[in-house]
């Protein structure tokens, strides 16, 4: 692996809609997160209020999701990240880009 942090494009993405499960279903694999079928992962995300999905080059390189109430609580449930990957992303850009999860628009 050549890239760094600074040459990574990553986008984020928060939906589901175009979501590859069987991607998605190996990215947990090498996580490693344990072998989980498409059709559970489908259910999992579909059934959290919260979902992250990250992207390098049209690459799966990282998913999340939380469980919340819609109100007050969220608990992180998962968080897989390619091996490749780890350490790239700078700790500021993350929460950075994290935050619109929340909405939350304060820096």
């Amino acid at each position: 692996m050549t890239s760094t942090a600074d040459q990574l494009d990553i986008d984020w993405v928060l939906d589901i809609d175009d979501m590859d499960w069987d991607a998605l279903s190996e990215l947990y694999r090498v996580a490693p997160l344990g072998v989980k079928p498409p059709d559970s992962l489908r259910t999992v995300f579909s059934n959290s209020m919260f979902k992250c999905f990250i992207y390098s080059d049209g690459a799966l390189i990282g998913a999340g999701r939380a469980i919340a109430d819609g109100l007050d609580c969220a608990y992180l449930a998962d968080v897989a990240v390619h091996p490749d990957f780890r350490r790239m992303v700078s700790g500021r850009q993350s929460s950075a880009d994290s935050s619109r999860l929340r909405g939350d628009t304060r820096r």
